[in-house]
């Protein structure tokens, strides 16, 4: 029995100590933290900077909000949430903070409450690194007379700006950044220096049609979403995807090829470890050895044009079975793309024979019940269903050709080809953004939707990159092309 006893009192000593230590964790740092509904919240502090950056974790523990009123008052002259991972700003969380001129807003950003910079009489520069989040009465009231508000390029619409203005008596100034490296003669896009999980390659930068994506352009970038166009046009100008251009992209998802890209060079889905599903358009006719070389779980490929040229290997050691969805290859095509590629396990799907298959089936379906209807009129039953059963094979083979779209849409609705779907980007139940985009189908978060919980279009959440495989390749030499 005092052996049980000595045993409690010396785990409440140590319970004892563990709180002594978890108190003294929180006052060793200069933010102030709490608890929040699961998460920890920063609530005032205690350093003397007057610049300020928000930290994406202190001490291990992930900071998801600013406390309201947690700040007020403070002398601070610039604060920059780069790197965190903040989603709410609570109200008057930086209120009459009289010295501030600048403030750097993080991409995960959803709620600006009521009166957080209302006060701010210098605040002149406010930069959003992500799509416009909710934002609270008077949020921005009374700053200083003229603001330069910073948004990434194609990130906010004319609407969108047009709304921020509302929360400000001020005079609001709207400057695109632009995280593009582009040619000089500004059609090619040879760079990114922005961070964001999500990319849209515009139709134009500046007036200046993108025709071209460069060698090397988005290497090693921890990009999940690839999009085509802009807020108000789906498409590309694009024509050529260069060497590498996507090279070592291991979190890079589903991926479409639009329409008007032609060439995809050697490697430039090289390494694109978590990529499951790719659409290739009609006007793709060139693709380059090991194009998607170690895409290790890709299962499915849509061809929808005609068979493209080919060298050798584009698809080398991907181990799952691959479906190749084509639309009439030939015996010989189908040889050749098995003899290119390193690789034999795949299974080929000719999309043309399913939809003309299950046309005429429709069709002989329609033409049997159209001529036992119709054959009574013009004599006796028996004789209508005769030739219903002849006049329906005949009429049959001749409507599979008219059902074909119908039949396309259930054959489409399979895979074969992405869908344009509007995909919320905002998180905001009350100020809500679509982009129309061209997405593959399939595309869903971890959560199991078939909508990403947000999207963001400029600098991104510095997520884990994936280690699996637990490296990142070097550039491979291109192979010579040349044959005999």
């Amino acid at each position: 029995m005092i052996i049980i006893i000595l045993i409690i009192i010396l785990f409440l000593f140590l319970c004892l100590l563990k709180l002594k230590q978890n108190q003294e964790y929180f006052e060793t740092t200069d933010f102030k933290l709490e608890l929040y509904d699961k998460f920890y919240q920063i609530n005032g502090y205690n350093g003397s900077l007057f610049e300020i950056t928000i930290p994406h974790t202190i001490y291990n523990i992930n900071i998801t909000r600013i406390k309201n009123g947690a700040f007020n008052y403070y002398g601070f002259r610039k604060v920059d949430f780069t790197g965190s991972k903040i989603t709410s700003i609570g109200d008057s969380a930086f209120l009459n903070c009289i010295e501030l001129t600048s403030v750097i807003l993080p991409d995960t950003l959803n709620t600006i409450g009521n009166d957080v910079f209302k006060g701010c009489s210098k605040l002149s520069s406010i930069t959003f690194n992500g799509i416009k989040p909710t934002i609270g009465t008077n949020a921005f009231y009374n700053i200083a007379n003229n603001v330069n508000v910073n948004v990434h390029i194609f990130s906010w619409s004319d609407n969108d700006k047009n709304n921020f203005k509302t929360y400000s008596n001020k005079t609001i100034n709207f400057i695109d950044l632009n995280y593009f490296k582009l040619s000089s003669d500004g059609s090619t896009i040879n760079g990114y220096s922005g961070t964001s999980d999500t990319i849209i390659i515009p139709l134009k930068i500046n007036g200046i049609n993108i025709t071209e994506i460069g060698d090397n352009a988005f290497k090693h970038k921890s990009i999940k979403y690839l999009y085509w166009g802009d807020l108000n046009n789906i498409g590309t100008n694009v024509k050529t995807i260069g060497n590498y251009a996507f090279i070592n992209c291991i979190n890079l998802l589903d991926l479409t090829i639009p329409n008007n890209i032609t060439t995809i060079g050697s490697f430039a889905f090289f390494n694109c470890s978590s990529l499951s599903y790719i659409y290739i358009s009609k006007d793709v006719t060139d693709i380059k050895p090991d194009a998607f070389t170690l895409c290790t779980e890709l299962t499915k490929i849509t061809f929808e044009g005609r068979y493209p040229v080919i060298i050798f290997g584009i698809f080398n050691n991907i181990s799952n079975k691959l479906t190749i969805n084509h639309h009439s290859w030939t015996k010989e095509n189908i040889d050749d793309f098995k003899n290119k590629n390193f690789y034999n396990k795949f299974d080929f799907v000719n999309l043309d024979e399913n939809k003309n298959l299950l046309g005429n089936v429709l069709g002989v379906a329609v033409g049997l019940v159209v001529g036992a209807v119709a054959g009574p009129l013009a004599g006796s039953i028996s004789g209508g269903i005769a030739g219903g059963i002849a006049g329906g094979i005949v009429a049959g083979l001749a409507a599979g050709t008219a059902t074909s779209t119908l039949t396309n849409i259930v054959i489409d609705n399979q895979n074969p080809k992405p869908s344009y779907q509007d995909i919320v980007i905002s998180t905001s139940t009350s100020t809500t953004t679509k982009y129309n985009s061209p997405i593959a189908p399939n595309l869903s978060e971890a959560d199991g939707t078939d909508t990403p919980d947000k999207v963001n279009v400029s600098d991104e959440i510095n997520e884990p990159i994936k280690t699996n495989p637990p490296y990142i390749y070097d550039e491979p030499p291109i192979a010579s092309t040349t044959t005999n």
